[in-house]
């Protein structure tokens, strides 16, 4: 009997005790991983665009966020291309930046690069520890090299009406940029069609077609459903206005 109360007595004395332990080590080890792999994933999904714009004398960046979830950018460096080293000895941006999914947003960093010349590149650090990077582009003196606009407008009018005078007008919003921002034709056939090309910065536009002057109704438009048309670069870069069609004599 008191050989039987003994091992009784370890049992629930020692042999519970560790299995408790062991079983909430277990349990601390099972959530660790489940949290690593989650983060792991969640690392891997993130993915942000980084597209830079602005006009000479104001240099921004246009973040997006093509992933599925929130992406929290910690900081933004300004890095010198040629030399490989940050351009000043802290972040460009450190304030935390939080971008939901399928969101865009804009920052600006001219404060960064105040005197600088030479190739520059914007690296953006997630929270989750990820690096996105922004194509070099070329800064003279703290600014947009004059005439650097990195994306093309195209805009195409099909159908136009022969001695009309066709007149594509561009209008920039907030802080985007475009050149040339108004081109004049004159159709010299019948349902011509004829296509330009504007050098842009990223940002969001209002494209206007006129026909001698005045701006074209719905009722002329095959496409798009709406004069003017609303674009954003670098998403929609094309543009194209389908009028309806010269009847040809008989």
């Amino acid at each position: 009997m008191v050989g039987a109360a003994i091992a009784i007595a370890i049992f629930f004395t020692t042999l519970v005790p560790l299995y408790l332990y062991m079983s909430t080590l277990y349990n601390l080890y099972s959530n660790e991983l489940n949290y690593r792999r989650i983060r792991d994933i969640d690392r891997a999904t993130e993915s942000l665009e980084i597209v830079v714009g602005g006009t000479d004398n104001q240099i921004r960046l246009v973040l997006k966020n093509t992933s599925p979830l929130m992406i929290r950018v910690q900081r933004i460096w300004a890095m010198n291309v040629q030399e490989a080293t940050p351009i000043g000895n802290d972040p460009c941006v450190q304030t935390p930046i939080d971008i939901s999914p399928g969101w865009n947003t804009s920052v600006q960093v001219n404060q960064c690069l105040t005197n600088f010349t030479g190739r520059v590149q914007f690296i953006a650090v997630t929270e989750r520890g990820r690096l996105f990077a922004s194509k070099p582009v070329l800064v003279t003196g703290g600014r947009l090299a004059s005439g650097l606009y990195p994306y093309i407008l195209a805009v195409s009018i099909i159908n136009m009406k022969m001695g009309s005078r066709y007149t594509i007008l561009i209008s920039p919003t907030g802080e985007a940029d475009v050149q040339p921002r108004l081109i004049t034709y004159r159709a010299t056939a019948r349902n011509e069609n004829m296509s330009m090309s504007f050098g842009a910065t990223a940002g969001t536009f209002m494209v206007y077609l006129l026909e001698n002057d005045e701006l074209i109704d719905q009722g002329r438009l095959i496409a798009p459903s709406t004069n003017p048309v609303e674009v954003t670069l670098p998403d929609y870069p094309i543009v194209v206005f389908i009028l309806r069609g010269e009847r040809q004599p008989r």
